[in-house]
């Protein structure tokens, strides 16, 4: 899951963590996950499954620096 995410990322397919699970649940992992009952669709925040999973795999990739999240300003220049 790990190197999924890192590649969705460094690919510019997903450029915001929003992205991510939306990448994330569109998986093999996702859809095997689901098929056990377990709930994916945005409820990663401290829940099991493949949302934890995906949890897990963001913080570990922010934790060894291999991804950092910036924020951007809108447009507006706000």
């Amino acid at each position: 899951m790990k190197r999924a995410i890192l590649e969705v990322v460094v690919s510019g397919v997903a450029g915001c963590p929003r992205d991510v699970e939306t990448y994330a649940s569109c998986t093999l992992l996702a859809s095997s996950m689901a098929g056990q009952g377990t709930s994916l669709c945005g409820e990663w925040p401290g829940q099991g499954g493949t949302g934890n999973m995906i949890q897990e795999s963001i913080q570990f990739l922010l934790d060894n620096e291999f991804v950092c999240m910036q924020k951007i300003a809108d447009k507006s220049g706000q």
